[in-house]
This record gives structure tokens, C-alpha cells and sequence, in this order.
């Protein structure tokens, strides 16, 4: 009933145009953090039509003017008095038929499960010739000592060795073979077996979660480093220079090392 009687009011021009309707811009209030914005309302049609999808009941009220990266919701209002819905970021309405949404987060690669990164522990093989008295990278058999519990990451298992255990102090070189590129410098070791970590998940270990940030560096296929890929990162965002690094075609692989004292932690792959 509602229909046909708007139907008739705007066959008779008495309502204005579908699509040329565009309120004043006005100031709402969002949660995204970075307070008030100024936000323009746009109706992109007050009857059911072909053009913007399913008849729906009203129109729709879509607010642009969002800040960028806003995790927030989208608002959309619907045209019937006291009724409103959200919309998730990924449903961005549109007059087009057809169009395709467009996801706002810039880990939307690494949630689709694309382009997963892979840390790679130590060999277990070379682990376990250590702990039973092997030598290092130096031809030294390695030095034990007792973790206190704080800044020693096993390269193995990828977790902290526990404050009271024994753990391996010794010299690698995390590379293939010896060239001006290959540092080699002290790790941590569980001194008794432990299982190996990382590998079997794209989760960051615990061992890059333990300092405020990490050094995060680029080489290419034959060991080299790239230049300019090198860069201190906050925890938080190790995730994000991951998936950038990798989006250059030259990165191999990276390495992760200590942010204050060079010290290598973990080897990261493409999936």
C-alpha cells in the first residue's frame, strides 16, 4: 500500500529524483579512535529499483567520508523512522549491479589464508648433534648455562627456555655456505630435546613476542642481502612487514634478529 501510494507521488513529481538527492554534510560520531568526523549521507534511491540490488523496504543511507583504515563498521541507515543496521567493512553498497566488495584491512591476505608465512627452526638433525656435544659454527663444543628465564629463546622449539633449565649457548651461521653476507653469531638452545617449532603454523612463535621489536631483513636467492628491506619493527606489525617484504618478487627469504643485540632468531619463507 505504502509502495503504490509512493509510486503515484512520484509519478506526479511530487517526490524528488531517485538519485540527485544529496543531504547536507554533517558531523557524526564514530568509534574508529579518531573522533568526529565530517560525514556526507548519500541516498542512492528512495523507491525499489534494479539498479541498486533486491527491493528492499525505503531507501538506504550510506555515510562516506569514513577516515582511512577505519576497523569500524560502516553505517548505514535505512529511510523508515527509528530503524537503522550495520554493515560488515567488506559489504560496501553500491548502485553498480554487480560490484564487488572490497575487504578494508591490509592483513587481508594473510586472514585468506594467502601468501602464509612459514618459520623456520633449526634443523633438528643439527640440534640434537649440539645437545649431545657436537661443536658449533667455531668447532667449539657448546657452553651450558642456567636460563633465568628472560631473553633466551630456544632456535629450535621457538619458545623461551624456562627460568631454572639448562640451556646450550654456542655460535651458528644460518646460511648455506660462507660468503661476505654470512653472519655468524651466538643462539639459545634447550639443552635437553625439545620438540621443533614453527613450520607447521603461520602463527608468529613465541619468541617474536617476547621484546618490543624486532630487526627484519630481506636476502635473495643467493644469500644476499636486500637493500633497503632492512628495518627495526614494534611486535605488533612484524605480521604486516612480513606480508609487504614479501610482495617484492627478488625477497627469498628474511631473518629475524634481535633489535639491540644482532642476535638471529628465526628464518621466515614464503608458503
Amino acid at each position: 500500500m505504502i509502495r503504490s501510494i509512493l509510486g503515484v507521488l512520484a509519478s506526479r513529481g511530487a517526490l524528488p529524483s531517485r538519485r540527485s538527492l544529496r543531504p547536507q554534510p554533517s558531523r557524526i560520531h564514530n568509534t574508529t579512535g579518531f573522533g568526529d568526523v565530517m560525514s556526507a549521507p548519500v541516498i542512492t534511491c528512495l523507491l525499489p529499483c534494479t539498479g541498486c540490488g533486491p527491493p528492499g523496504e525505503g531507501c538506504k543511507i550510506t555515510w562516506a567520508g569514513r577516515p582511512a583504515g577505519s576497523a569500524d563498521q560502516d553505517l548505514v541507515r535505512n529511510s523508515t523512522p527509528g530503524v537503522q543496521r550495520r554493515q560488515t567493512p567488506n559489504a560496501h553498497h553500491s548502485d553498480r549491479p554487480g560490484a564487488s566488495a572490497r575487504p578494508h584491512s591490509p592483513h587481508a591476505s594473510l586472514h585468506k589464508g594467502q601468501n602464509m608465512p612459514r618459520f623456520i627452526a633449526l634443523d633438528t638433525k643439527i640440534v640434537r648433534s649440539l645437545q649431545n656435544g657436537g661443536l658449533d659454527a667455531y668447532g667449539n663444543a657448546p657452553e651450558h648455562q642456567i636460563s633465568d628465564g628472560a631473553g633466551n629463546p630456544c632456535r629450535h622449539c621457538l619458545k623461551d627456555i624456562p627460568e631454572g633449565e639448562d640451556m646450550l649457548i654456542l655460535a651458528h651461521c644460518p646460511f648455506g655456505s660462507l660468503h661476505p653476507y654470512a653472519e655468524t653469531g651466538p643462539i639459545f638452545l634447550c639443552a635437553d630435546s625439545c620438540p621443533r617449532g614453527g613450520d607447521e603454523t603461520p602463527a608468529v612463535p613465541h619468541i617474536l613476542r617476547a621484546s618490543p621489536d624486532y630487526l627484519i631483513k630481506g636476502y635473495n636467492a643467493k644469500e644476499r642481502i636486500v637493500y633497503g628491506t632492512g628495518e627495526v619493527v614494534k611486535t605488533p606489525d612484524i605480521s604486516l612487514k612480513i606480508e609487504k617484504t614479501f610482495e617484492n618478487p627478488e625477497i627469498a627469504f628474511l631473518h629475524v634478529r634481535s633489535a639491540r643485540n644482532n642476535c638471529y632468531q628465526v628464518r621466515i619463507e614464503r608458503d
